[in-house]
């Protein structure tokens, strides 16, 4: 996140008057606001944005309009008795594909922009040349895309204000780091102001000032140490390694954190909520666990569209099928092994096409499920040896492995 006085002078100059304005007022003028701070960032983040959030709402409004006509025809059909059972059925089902196919058409148009975007337009922000903001486009386009099938699966209906879904996409907390929403959350606080509180006021100045001294303190003194022991590795032997990557770790939870702590605490200087991303990672005696509380929303992303749904595909129901026909018990585990493979495959191929972030993906994966298979093992151990595993010292061994295996795999 880049951080400057005329980011500050801008929060201090939309806090006060979004609560001058009347309530009804201020949706339309945070709006505005966002609308200005993506235009003095980048003509061209602001165009490619402008673009996904057309593409996105048109494509939501026309699937909900298919979606409609699909059960108003069926219930009319079922009323009268024209129609037979058989005949309803196709027709939900050729119904039911031409939204599947406008969503996927949709998708893909939002997958392009964020691929262009990302890959061939370097722009200037501040005093330093960056990628068109490459996590924070990456951010919208999950959440789009997360829209898009929630309206094609029946979930939510269809938003109709053009203006409440673009100021969903365009609120300029969420550009760096999110967090990722779901709309039906993100909507309702956005549309819903909240009335000025001293408290409140009082709570989100202290969270933002806590998220900067994060970044500017700790995350940027440790890049620092991160850059002197890249240089003097060699003579550091394997010691240099072990505080490589303690420290890259201490200064990557810092910066992602502090940008965090910082979205937040602007949000709820304006009265609105957004789902919190961590939940103390450091102290999580797993791997799996790890994951649960680093970047929730991502995690819950990932989990819903794309481990969910691939795991009751019909390939891999075929899978499974095929697997209980293989001898011993290692077959069930078919469907889990692809299913979590191409999840982290996803999620690598998220954070940036290069093939260090596929080796993550894929070694998390890997690891993740190497523990979903030795976790029986696991449980009798810490059955046996309760007294010991129940333990403070057991307890923070395992959090310290789980940090420091999470660390090592992303210093790769």
């Amino acid at each position: 996140m880049q951080l400057s006085i005329a980011f500050l002078m801008f929060i201090a100059l939309v806090v006060p008057l979004y609560f001058f304005l009347p309530t009804r007022r201020r949706p339309g003028f945070l709006l505005l606001a966002s609308l200005v701070f993506y235009a003095f960032g980048s003509w061209q983040s602001l165009t490619v944005l402008l673009g996904v959030t057309m593409v996105t709402y048109a494509g939501g409004r026309a699937m909900g309009a298919l979606l409609h006509r699909r059960d108003r025809t069926l219930s009319v059909h079922r009323a009268d008795l024209s129609w037979d059972k058989e005949t309803r059925k196709a027709y939900r089902e050729g119904q039911t594909r031409r939204v599947r196919w406008l969503m996927s058409l949709c998708i893909g148009l939002d997958i392009a922009c964020l691929l262009t975007f990302k890959l061939s337009l370097p722009v200037r922000l501040g005093a330093a040349e960056e990628w068109l903001l490459p996590m924070g486009l990456s951010f919208v386009t999950l959440s789009a895309v997360g829209y898009l099938i929630d309206v094609s699966r029946g979930h939510i209906e269809a938003e109709r204000s053009l203006t409440r879904f673009a100021l969903a996409m365009f609120y300029f907390p969420q550009m760096w780091q999110g967090p990722i929403w779901r709309y039906a959350e993100i909507s309702a606080e956005l549309s819903a102001p909240a009335d000025f509180d001293a408290r409140r006021l009082r709570s989100g100045l202290v969270r933002s000032l806590w998220g900067l001294a994060k970044k500017l303190i700790v995350a940027d003194t440790a890049a620092i140490a991160v850059d002197k022991i890249l240089e003097h590795q060699i003579s550091m032997g394997g010691a240099g390694m072990w505080v490589l990557i303690l420290v890259y770790t201490v200064r990557i939870y810092a910066d992602f954190t502090g940008g965090m702590d910082i979205c937040l605490g602007i949000s709820h200087l304006l009265g609105i909520r957004l789902p919190e991303n961590f939940d103390r990672p450091f102290g999580a005696p797993s791997l799996k666990e790890y994951w649960r509380r680093w970047h929730r929303t991502m995690g819950r992303w990932f989990e819903d569209y794309v481990f969910y749904p691939l795991s009751v595909s019909s390939f891999c129901c075929r899978l499974s099928r095929l697997g209980r026909r293989l001898p011993g018990r290692q077959g069930r585990y078919l469907p889990l092994l692809l299913c979590m493979l191409v999840t982290w495959l996803a999620t690598g191929l998220w954070h940036g096409a290069a093939w260090n972030f596929i080796l993550w993906g894929l070694l998390n994966g890997l690891l993740l499920l190497v523990w979903q298979a030795l976790s029986p093992v696991c449980r009798a151990c810490r059955a046996r040896f309760a007294r010991l595993s129940e333990g403070r010292v057991w307890y923070a061994l395992c959090c310290g492995g789980t940090v420091f295996t999470a660390g090592l795999l992303r210093t790769l």
